[in-house]
């Protein structure tokens, strides 16, 4: 379930109401927008950013975004248990899933390296996400 309370956050319940994730954004939101990259932003009443979900990765990178060195990715605990699991990610600088889905580390040393197959179909024809799994 998601909700926007009259706080200046968005809270995420599972169905039996225990908390999953809350946002606290510092300010106070006026809207939510969605894009068709699928980043969430929460924003204020001039539609500057408050909170969005590329800048905050759970367990799933997706085109366009970029993962800087202070944002840590994790897998889920099983398959079905969402909470912090034991596989992260922490070794680059920054992870890139550019909008033609492929995806690329920046290592500490600048050097780049490309993760992703060389013949990969159109982004625009296909959907595409990266996702660190519960069982690694």
């Amino acid at each position: 379930m998601v909700r926007k309370k009259q706080l200046p956050s968005l809270v995420l319940n599972d169905p039996q109401g225990r908390l999953l994730y809350n946002t606290s954004t510092g300010g106070q939101v006026d809207h939510a927008t969605f894009n068709d990259t699928g980043n969430l932003a929460l924003r204020r009443r001039n539609s500057s950013i408050l909170w969005e979900s590329f800048r905050h990765p759970t367990d799933t990178i997706l085109p366009t975004q970029t993962i800087e060195l202070d944002e840590i990715p994790v897998s889920r605990k099983t398959e079905a248990n969402y909470s912090i699991g034991r596989f992260y990610a922490t070794a680059a600088i920054r992870v890139v899933f550019s909008s033609e889905a492929v995806i690329s580390v920046v290592k500490r040393n600048g050097q780049e390296q490309v993760l992703s197959p060389s013949s990969i179909p159109p982004f625009s024809d296909n959907y595409y996400r990266a996702t660190l799994d519960w069982d690694g």
